[in-house]
């Protein structure tokens, strides 16, 4: 990880394309805080979710969202995909009302809301048409990279109140700083305002859902929108990554799982293998150190290894018979929900099984899901 204050937004942009398994673009070098992160990824799925979480724009007058995040390239944005829900009662309202969609730079003070400077607008009069929604502004927005933005979502409807619909995010039982093992709360947040009148605040338990589309093709945004069924990992009950490691050699020497336990099962195992099935890495995780709710485990390997690029591999999470461990995939936005994001795990996918086959959950091909999982050095 690069320290220096200068090159920060580079490192950090090129460290997340390549533990997210897909070629880095370049940036300009800006100036932006450090992340103070113990065991940085390296490689692997560093985001976590229990579920998706909504809030609605309108309900009471003046109830707004933002979604703050600092650009990662310069260049200039002209659309940005939503999730906007409206499956049942609570998640909307009426005929939905309207979202209207601003672009607004930061005010650069210590709480980072935004400016109130609106450098570009989008009006939806029918948010209830389709959930998965494309937002096009009045006007190409030039982003900066290194720099924080908003984007800023009101309902301008005649009576809000009894006409909204809300905007959907990876929800977190948690709650607390700290949300996202892969970007700071700084660089990616959701901050809410609960009328018109209240002060804007950070919604610790929402990440955004996005995807920004920049003229020459570039994307930025947050690609995970749903969570899959829980997977028990227990006897024959077990489950896996099975991945490809793209770019460069990676050195790792711990891993991270996202889980709960149970009751009270034995020690978890974990088993770092070739696809040819020859060991590579792994541990015990003590089932002591394991919580009822979820969190992340840490597995620290006996000696550092090398994850070879080209080489394939399967990372195996195992139990004994009896109460179990619980662990939830997160689904990828791309190919059934038409988030073309590219800031998931592009190099592998997530694997059950009860003893018999290998196979995705619920569907047996499905390869659109990835554990909650990241490599540290």
């Amino acid at each position: 990880m690069c320290r220096t204050a200068l090159g920060r937004v580079v490192a950090a942009a090129v460290a997340a394309a390549m533990l997210l398994g897909r070629p880095a673009a370049s940036v300009e070098e800006k100036t932006a805080p450090a992340v103070p992160q113990d065991s940085p990824p390296v490689y692997g799925c560093p985001w976590n979710a229990d579920s998706l979480g909504n809030f609605e724009i309108g309900r009471q007058a003046g109830r707004t969202a933002s979604y703050r995040f600092r650009a990662a390239h310069s260049g200039t944005v002209d659309r940005v995909m939503i999730y906007l829900i409206f499956r049942a009662p609570g998640y909307y309202k009426g005929d939905g009302g309207q979202i209207l969609l601003q672009f607004h730079t930061d005010d650069g003070n210590a709480d980072h809301n935004p400016s109130g400077t609106v450098l570009a607008s989008s009006l939806v009069t029918d948010p209830m048409k389709q959930w998965n929604r494309l937002f096009v502004f009045d006007k190409p927005v030039p982003l900066e990279a290194g720099k924080l933005y908003h984007l800023v979502f009101t309902n301008p409807a005649p009576d809000p109140v009894n006409n909204f619909v809300s905007v959907d995010a990876l929800h977190h039982v948690r709650r607390k700083p700290g949300v996202q093992p892969a970007v700071s709360d700084l660089d990616l947040a959701v901050l809410t305002r609960m009328s018109g009148d209240a002060p804007w605040a950070i919604n610790y338990g929402l990440t955004p859902i996005f995807c920004l589309s920049f003229a020459d093709g570039y994307k930025q945004g947050q690609g995970y929108m749903d969570v899959s069924g829980v997977c028990p990992i227990s006897g024959n009950n077990k489950v896996r990554e099975v991945f490809r490691v793209s770019g460069a050699d990676r050195t790792v020497a711990e891993l991270r799982v996202r889980l709960r336990k149970k009751g009270a099962p034995g020690d978890l195992t974990v088993r770092l293998e070739t696809a040819e099935g020859a060991r590579v890495a792994g541990g015990v995780v003590p089932a002591a150190s394991v919580m009822d709710s979820y969190s992340w485990v840490v597995c620290k390997f006996a000696t550092a290894c090398v994850l070879k690029t080209g080489q394939s591999y399967h990372l195996e999470l195992s139990a004994p018979p009896g109460d179990a461990y619980e662990t939830v995939p997160l689904q990828e936005g791309g190919a059934r929900c038409g988030f073309d994001c590219p800031e998931v795990f592009a190099d592998g996918y997530f694997q059950f099984t009860t003893g018999s086959a290998w196979e995705g959950p619920r569907e047996k091909t499905r390869k659109d899901l990835d554990m909650q999982f990241y490599f540290s050095r």
